[in-house]
């Protein structure tokens, strides 16, 4: 496979700070990189979801591509998510994130077009991409924004390529991570869970990683889980996953980007404000989420060791 995959861990799709302007904070973005890199974390993902990318220019997602790969960990990988709707807009983006440091490209699926985005058209996409791009491809399956499924067949097929290397199945469905899994089964190509939400199960049926936006604020918490679940220790993975469920809930389902910007900015980081027409959410919202992260504090403190790094 290639030479950065498959990979084992968590990866954070990365938050965006906005000032009192709307403008990016870089100040405070390079802030959360310098104290994710005392995290557990494998790798960062900016210009994905919870990025709010949708609201970048092309030129703010370039500065903060390079921005992470002037301050991350020397050993955390780099994903970008460079998909855009045209296939040639997204190659041009792709290869300027990698001169900018990315490692590899996260690649959402074109969805404007819905009903025209049929398999023939998903395949030319991600083949043509996966051909000219000079970083690995992932495939990027969020049906919760782009109300557009992906069959199995079709991921099948773009497997067998040597430069899409795997795909983030964000779904929340086990059903289907199992399907994409056992489609893709003995090819060069790994499938990443997308849900904090889904990590103990997952973990029960083989998976060895995530990208989640609880990693943004809880990183430690989520590694810790899989080192526990990996050395035998079920019932403390368990009681983890139940601190973190309700609150990867409230920061992903309930209020989405600006729940997840507020826990950041409880938990140390600078999550900033969010990007309109996105809104923030309200203090007793604020509150509610305090409260389901009181439990997660005392696991993020013990986690930053070198035991936490390491993993």
């Amino acid at each position: 496979m290639n030479r950065i995959f498959p990979v084992k861990g968590i990866f954070a799709p990365l938050v965006t700070p906005f000032d009192a302007e709307e403008n990016v904070d870089k100040k405070a973005f390079v802030h959360n990189i310098k104290k994710w890199a005392t995290t557990g974390l494998r790798g960062l993902l900016p210009l994905g979801s919870n990025s709010e990318a949708v609201y970048l220019t092309k030129k703010e997602k370039l500065e903060l591509v390079r921005l992470c790969a002037e301050h991350k960990r020397d050993d955390q990988l780099l994903l970008a998510g460079t998909g855009l709707e045209s296939t040639r807009a997204t190659l041009k983006l792709t290869k300027k994130a990698a001169v900018e440091g990315a490692q590899a490209a996260l690649i959402i699926t074109p969805h404007f077009y819905t009903d025209k985005m049929d398999d023939r058209a998903l395949e030319a996409h991600y083949l043509r991409i996966a051909e000219e791009s000079p970083i690995p491809v992932l495939i990027y399956h969020v049906e919760k924004y782009t109300h557009l499924p992906l069959s199995t067949k079709v991921v099948e097929k773009l497997a067998d390529h040597p430069n899409i290397v795997g795909m983030k199945e964000s779904s929340g469905s086990l059903a289907a991570l199992m399907n994409y899994r056992e489609a893709t089964r003995g090819k060069d190509f790994q499938v990443l869970l997308g849900t904090a939400g889904s990590w103990l199960p997952a973990l029960s049926i083989g998976m060895e990683a995530g990208i989640f936006a609880l990693a943004n604020c809880a990183p430690n918490t989520c590694v810790k889980l899989q080192t526990f679940y990996e050395q035998g220790r079920v019932e403390e993975a368990r009681e983890l996953y139940r601190k973190i469920y309700l609150l990867n809930q409230a920061v992903t389902a309930r209020w989405g980007v600006a729940g997840l910007k507020e826990a950041c900015t409880i938990l140390g980081y600078q999550g900033g404000r969010v990007r309109s027409p996105l809104q923030n959410i309200s203090e007793e919202e604020v509150q509610v989420i305090q409260q389901l992260i009181e439990g997660l504090k005392e696991d993020e403190v013990e986690c930053e060791t070198k035991e936490a790094r390491d993993a």
